[in-house]
């Protein structure tokens, strides 16, 4: 999946690249939860899977992920588009001024 949507930024949604890596997701995820249904040593018991609480946990903690990891990617592009920095230059600077600006927050 992470082919494909990297891959469509620069080829388009129409891309063969594209397309192949999202249907790829999609099968192989669609195969794996097929497997988990039916193993006898799933990832995640049956009897959770029906923890309604449990998912909620789930939906908020990919939200507050995603927030957070945004918080580390947007500025590592606007470095390296915007004001030219390398790639790695770019990561240390928004690493560092993130991590700075958390650890002022959690205090």
């Amino acid at each position: 999946m992470a082919l494909g949507l990297t891959a469509a930024t620069e080829q388009g949604w129409r891309s063969p690249l594209v397309l192949a890596g999202l249907a790829l997701a999609v099968v192989l995820g669609i195969g794996f939860i097929r497997q988990e249904a039916v193993s006898a040593r799933a990832l995640l018991e049956p009897q959770l899977r029906r923890v309604h609480t449990l998912w909620t946990g789930a939906g908020i903690t990919a939200l507050c992920m995603v927030s957070v990891g945004s918080s580390y990617y947007l500025p590592t592009l606007l470095l390296q588009y915007q004001w030219s920095y390398s790639a790695l230059g770019a990561i240390g600077v928004a690493l560092l001024s993130a991590s700075k600006a958390k650890a002022r927050l959690t205090q």
